[in-house]
């Protein structure tokens, strides 16, 4: 996602961003990874992406500061994005050794978008028994 620089991403948010991140790891088991969180100063192509090396367990996740948009719902939907990143991560290595590298990305992010129409967007009833 392009950004145009208009608001700052601040310390908050990082914390809500973290708590989101956090959850969705919790959740999809991905508790074996080490992710180390942080605010990206010179990243302005994109809202977030994630490094992940699979041999050390170590998903590096960059946020950038400078966000369009900015509301807690959106910091929320980002942290989940990236964290199925994390989770088709090992996939994605997989198929980019036999398919392009556009139509692996675009089948993970078409997967990650049924992901947050489904499952972010029922939170809610996942949370409650």
């Amino acid at each position: 996602m392009k950004t145009t620089k208009e608001k700052l991403f601040e310390n908050h948010h990082l914390e809500l961003f973290k708590k989101e991140a956090n959850y969705w790891l919790n959740y999809f088991s991905l508790l074996d990874f080490d992710v180390q969180i942080k605010i990206s100063e010179n990243n302005e192509e994109c809202l977030a992406f994630v490094i992940v090396s699979h041999s050390n367990k170590i998903a590096s996740l960059k946020i950038s500061k400078f966000w369009d948009e900015l509301n807690d719902d959106k910091v929320r939907e980002t942290a989940f994005h990236e964290v199925c990143e994390i989770l088709l991560s090992r996939l994605r290595s997989l198929a980019c050794g036999t398919f392009s590298d556009e139509a692996v990305d675009e089948t993970c992010h078409s997967i990650i978008g049924r992901l947050q129409n489904s499952v972010f967007k029922n939170r809610d009833k996942l949370l409650s028994p």
